[in-house]
C-alpha cells in the first residue's frame, strides 16, 4: 500500500492520530512524474498542503451528516385550525421541546386526510395531533406516537334541534348520521351505536370537511352529525351557521398526542420527555 493511502485508510478508524502521521508520511512521498510542473513551480507544497485537509474530512463523515439533519429540522403537518386560538400554545411546546435537542421545528395545517397521509409517508416528519386508538393498523405501522396528551377535546352530537341528545337518542333506522371520513373518533361512536343497538342501527354519511357537514345538517339532508366540539365549534363560526345548528351534548373525550414517522423513531424518547415537561409547566390544551 502507498504510504500517503495507509495514513487516509488510519485517518477513517482514529482521526485524532492522523494529523500527525499524515505529516510525517507526507514528507517522504516522492511528488508522482505528472505533477513534475508543480515542483518547477514551486508549488509542491502546496499539493501536500492540500491532501491534509482532504484526510481529515474524510475522517469525520458521521459528525458532519449528524450536523446536516439537526440544521435540516422536523416539520409537522397539523390537521387543526390554523386560526384556533389554542394552535400557537401547540407549536411553542414542540418549537421548545425540540430546540431544547437541537432541533428547528415548523408546522403546516393542511386537511385532515392529507397532513396524516404526508405524517405516514414520510413527507412530513411528523403529525402534530392525533387520538392514537383511532388510527389503522397501516398507520401505525409508519408512525411512533409520542407517549404525551398534548390536548383533548370532547365528541359531540350536532342537530337543528336545541336539546340535550345521549347515544341511545341516535339509535333510530330514520335517522342519517354524518361525521368527517377522516376523523376516526367519530366513526368510533358510530360503530358503538351500531354495536349497542344492532336493530336500530342508523344510515352513516361521510363528507369531506366539518363546515360541509355543518352545511348540509342546515340543508335537512342529515339529521346529525358526531364530531370533536373544537373542529366543529370552528366549522359552525366559519360557516355562520349560528341558530340553525346546535350542539345536542357530549358522547366522549378523544386525548391527542403528537406522532413521528418512524425514520425519527431515536427522538421520540428524547422529544416525550422535553415534552412532556413542558406539557406539565404550562399544562395539556383543553377544547371541550
Amino acid at each position: 500500500m502507498y504510504p500517503a493511502l495507509a495514513v487516509l485508510c488510519d485517518g477513517l478508524a482514529n482521526p485524532a492520530s492522523v494529523a500527525a502521521k499524515a505529516q510525517l508520511t507526507l514528507e517522504a512521498v516522492p511528488i508522482p512524474a505528472t505533477l513534475r510542473l508543480f515542483t518547477d513551480m514551486d508549488l509542491a507544497v502546496n499539493y501536500r498542503a492540500l491532501i491534509l485537509p482532504l484526510v481529515l474530512l474524510l475522517g469525520l463523515p458521521g459528525q458532519v451528516l449528524a450536523q446536516d439533519e439537526k440544521e435540516k429540522g422536523i416539520h409537522f403537518t397539523c390537521s387543526l385550525p390554523q386560526d384556533l386560538p389554542e394552535i400557537q400554545r401547540l407549536h411553542s411546546y414542540y418549537r421548545d421541546a425540540f430546540a431544547a435537542l437541537g432541533y428547528q421545528f415548523s408546522m403546516t395545517h393542511k386537511p385532515a386526510k392529507r397532513s396524516l397521509a404526508e405524517a405516514v409517508s414520510g413527507v412530513s416528519d411528523g403529525e402534530c395531533a392525533r387520538a392514537v386508538e383511532t388510527l389503522e393498523p397501516q398507520e401505525t405501522a409508519e408512525l411512533v406516537p409520542v407517549n404525551v396528551v398534548v390536548g383533548s377535546s370532547s365528541v359531540n352530537v350536532w342537530s337543528r334541534e336545541e336539546k340535550a341528545l345521549t347515544l341511545e337518542d341516535l339509535a333510530s333506522s330514520k335517522h342519517v348520521i354524518c361525521y368527517v371520513d377522516s376523523n376516526y373518533s367519530s366513526r368510533f361512536w358510530l360503530e358503538k351505536i351500531k354495536t349497542l343497538y344492532p336493530d336500530q342501527a342508523p344510515a352513516a354519511f361521510t363528507v369531506n370537511s366539518e363546515q360541509t357537514a355543518l352545511r348540509m345538517l342546515a340543508f335537512g339532508r342529515l339529521t346529525h352529525c358526531i364530531g370533536p366540539q373544537l373542529l366543529f365549534r370552528a366549522a359552525a363560526r366559519k360557516a355562520s351557521l349560528s341558530g340553525q345548528v346546535f350542539d345536542n351534548g357530549k358522547l366522549g373525550t378523544v386525548y391527542a398526542q403528537p406522532l413521528l414517522h418512524k425514520d425519527h423513531r431515536a427522538l421520540a424518547e428524547p422529544f416525550s420527555r422535553e415534552l412532556k415537561a413542558i406539557v406539565e409547566a404550562r399544562g395539556a390544551i383543553a377544547t371541550n
